[in-house]
């Protein structure tokens, strides 16, 4: 059917399959570009960097790919089959993505610490991110100017038609991304979920094919090319689409860290946003052709939709803040659907006014571009979107780089709105309108006075009954030092998650101390997790301990941790014993094989970001690996943040790399028990070992639990049954970091915590094998672990817990009994 232009219905024909297709192009894209998210975390950590790189490499293709877009648009003549080829071929470069875990398992060991210490790791995450997520994301941006090669002529207009297709695309993709968020990937899993977007590429190509078939090459085929593609665009439509991208990326990862100050949830919280700003871009992209009838064109409109944008995104922050005084609380939404929903609402209410009045301008640039017949077939689409998608690319790379860490999370917004403004400023300079030049003016204005003020807004929510010793927001997300008279000094992390506290030093060092008195002679130990230092600077005091490593995956954490707690974490910076990576705990534990004697994995928040996969089998194998021979990997849980089945995941992906593993308690507190699983690169536990480290390490040791074999014997549950039947928790299925994350917002099975904790403690003793020989207590544990519940909830009753403690431990007069984990045995 070439050169069949002239057909009316062909034309309205070939018009709605292209938006059809688009809106499909736009799911898988954003549907890919979320999961994306989510896998790279496994190449590059779980930090903000992971968003911040897709974010750059997904602009970076698109920009590419429209160039590539608008240069084929010129040239090829049969443009649906171009673009069936193209979606098939980003199917095809999407696969490294899909088996990213798999081919990267080997890697960090190849490379060894050697690199981690030249800092060659981070050239390498950088150059495999380049690889694998910017071919598909070029694929992707060539559909846009492709899709206006097939449709636009005499009838199709790009300065009309052209913003028709960019909406439903823009719109498909939030649809793509609830499909993942609510039904792919709870359904099927992180697998599962990537191959059914790619089930939409393959759709999305079979229908360009389709079209092919009927529409053939489309009305524009036998058009002349008489510009000079240089000459296309304008240096001012490319200024703007170029500052439209650069802004709206810049500005949407600094109101991405603002609200995950109020639900750090997974991937769940910035999917959310994520899906909101799209909306917002797709609705902005849809009201443009009234906007620019009601402005009289593009030109006058400029000024207003840039100035409003400065306005808007000054208030944001301030909106944000008065809802987080207010009491704003996502966690009690009642369920991921109401989660979102209360997501999307708070974020429509914050960030909506930003993101329609910014969506405006890319559209208007394009009527700007199509207006009076200049370019209405639409030749230099492809390059404004490339503009667009540059400047999208250096805008993340710039904030994250530069911006944020420099101004932090709320000066970043606030130089947004300020370039906002000075673009208003120039767009009406340009009209002569003295409506818009007044509007921008006032938006400058706006933006002078504000910059300051929204800058030095708070981090840290102002109804927290304690004093904030320092505070700083940037590309890290929120970091804090407070103090109350119950926590003592203590850090917390993005508003909501104690990274550990003074009032609670005793117990985080009995998690560093117990790992170490179960080896033999632990020489070179390794801590993934710092937090406050307190927990790794118990090796400190362990004689012939050489060398301690610590992987803290936050600088922010590293630095608050010398600076305000070096009195408690005995100076552990200053130890020349002690080597600090600022690394992720996977990349850390898989580039030190067989080095460490004992190593200690901290506790993960389990629905944190990323958190999860450090309870993942992936990372257990590696952490087995980096034992030498006869050493000892300890991970600790929060039992008090966990279901059963949470905690039977990770069990079942223990028990997998470590087979028959030991398990202990940190002690008797019943509201927040933590409990260690212990495993063995070959040997295993040796009372006589415990008994011998316990009495050489009196002379430095005051916990009296830490002082006698039977004080460890007191925390022994022994080695229970592993269900053979349990799911385990691994990269692909993402079980934990999902299913934590429902229960949190959701409700659902209890959390194992008070009676929950002390009926799970007793069925874990019952199915384990007890070994005798180190003295151990399981009888006399769990009666005190009962005695300190009822103590601890007032209810009283029962007998002392002084006549459950074995003798060595009453009659240790060097003990010091403020130290023990849990309510005084002594005088209940």
């Amino acid at each position: 059917m070439d050169g069949d232009e002239g057909q009316p219905t062909a034309a309205g024909g070939a018009f709605a399959w292209a938006c059809a297709l688009g809106a499909g192009s736009g799911a898988a894209a954003l549907g890919h570009q979320l999961l994306w998210t989510r896998r790279t975390v496994d190449l590059l950590g779980a930090g903000t960097e992971s968003a911040a790189r897709v974010f750059a490499c997904f602009f970076l293709g698109l920009a590419l790919g429209s160039g590539l877009g608008a240069w084929l648009a010129r040239r090829v003549r049969r443009p649906w089959l171009t673009l069936g080829l193209a979606e098939a071929g980003v199917a095809a470069l999407c696969l490294p993505v899909v088996f990213l875990p798999f081919w990267t398992s080997g890697l960090w060991t190849a490379l060894g610490p050697e690199a981690l210490e030249s800092g060659r790791v981070a050239w390498v995450k950088l150059g495999l991110s380049l690889l694998t997520l910017t071919p598909p994301a070029v694929l992707m941006g060539v559909f846009l100017p492709l899709a206006g090669r097939a449709v636009f002529g005499e009838r199709r207009r790009l300065g009309r038609d052209g913003l028709w297709l960019y909406a439903l695309n823009t719109l498909g993709g939030v649809a793509g991304m609830a499909a993942v968020l609510l039904w792919a990937q709870p359904a099927l899993g992180a697998m599962g979920a990537m191959w059914a977007i790619l089930a939409i590429n393959a759709a999305v190509a079979g229908g360009c094919f389709a079209a092919h078939a009927r529409f053939g090459a489309g009305p524009g085929a036998e058009v002349p090319t008489p510009v000079p593609e240089r000459r296309l665009i304008s240096a001012w439509v490319a200024l703007l689409a170029f500052a439209s991208g650069f802004l709206v990326l810049a500005s949407e990862l600094a109101f991405l860290q603002m609200l995950l100050l109020a639900a750090p949830l997974s991937l769940y919280a910035a999917a959310g946003m994520l899906m909101t700003v799209i909306l917002c871009l797709g609705l902005s992209a849809l009201a443009t052709p009234r906007l620019l009838r009601a402005a009289g064109g593009p030109a006058p409109l400029l000024p207003f939709a840039l100035g409003a944008s400065a306005l808007a995104t000054l208030l944001a922050p301030a909106v944000f803040h008065v809802l987080a005084r207010f009491g704003l609380n996502l966690f009690e939404a009642g369920g991921v659907p109401a989660f979102f929903a209360a997501l999307a609402g708070v974020s429509l209410l914050v960030l909506g006014p930003v993101f329609l009045f910014s969506g405006v301008v890319l559209p208007a640039v394009f009527a700007a571009h199509g207006e009076g017949a200049a370019d209405e077939r639409g030749h230099g689409w492809g390059w404004i979107l490339a503009a667009n998608g540059l400047g999208g690319f250096l805008g993340a790379e710039f904030a994250y780089r530069f911006l944020m860490p420099a101004a932090g999370i709320y000066g970043t917004v606030a130089a947004c709105a300020a370039v906002y403004a000075v673009l208003a400023l120039a767009a009406a300079a340009r009209v002569r309108s003295r409506a818009g030049a007044g509007f921008a003016l006032a938006s400058a204005a706006a933006a002078l006075l504000a910059f300051a003020p929204v800058s030095g807004l708070p981090s840290v929510n102002p109804s927290m009954p304690v004093r904030v010793l320092h505070a700083e927001a940037g590309r890290e997300g929120s970091l804090a030092v407070i103090e109350s008279p119950a926590m003592g000094r203590a850090m917390l992390l993005q508003n909501q998650y104690m990274l550990g506290s003074t009032a609670a030093r005793y117990e985080q060092e009995r998690l560093g101390h117990l790992p170490l008195l179960l080896h033999p002679a632990p020489r070179r130990v390794g801590y993934i997790g710092m937090a406050t230092g307190i927990t790794p600077s118990a090796a400190l005091r362990h004689e012939g301990v050489e060398r301690i490593e610590v992987a803290e995956l936050s600088r922010s954490v590293a630095r608050a941790a010398e600076d305000w707690f070096a009195e408690f974490n005995g100076g552990l910076h200053a130890d020349p014993r002690v080597r600090l990576w600022l690394e992720d705990g996977r990349v850390f534990a898989a580039a030190h094989s067989g080095t460490f004697d004992v190593l200690t994995g901290d506790l993960f928040l389990p629905w944190g970001p990323g958190e999860g996969r450090l309870y993942a089998v992936e990372h257990f194998a590696h952490c087995r690996a980096a034992l030498r021979p006869g050493g000892v990997f300890v991970q600790w849980l929060p039992m008090h943040q966990l279901t059963r089945g949470h905690f039977a995941a990770i069990r079942a992906a223990f028990a997998e790399v470590f087979g028959e593993h030991d398990v202990f308690t940190a002690g008797f507190e019943p509201h927040t028990p933590l409990l260690a699983l212990v495993g063995w690169n070959g040997g295993g536990l040796d009372w006589e070992v415990v008994r011998a480290r316990t009495a050489g390490a009196r002379a430095s040791l005051a916990d009296p639990v830490l002082r006698h074999a039977e004080g460890l014997a007191l925390l022994y549950l022994g080695r229970p049954e592993t269900k053979p039947d349990v799911v385990p928790n691994t990269l692909n299925n993402m079980r934990l970091e999902l299913e934590a994350a429902r229960r949190r917002v959701g409700g659902g099975a209890p959390y194992l915590a008070g009676t929950e904790w002390l009926e799970l403690r007793g069925e874990l003793a019952a199915s384990a094998a007890q070994p005798r020989d180190g003295g151990g207590l399981p009888n006399a544990a769990e009666r005190i672990a009962r005695a300190s519940l009822r103590v601890r909830t007032g209810t009283g009753g029962g007998r002392s817990m002084r006549e459950w403690l074995p003798e060595a431990l009453l009659l240790d007069s060097g003990a010091d009994w403020r130290r023990w984990p849990g309510p005084d045995p002594r005088y209940h």
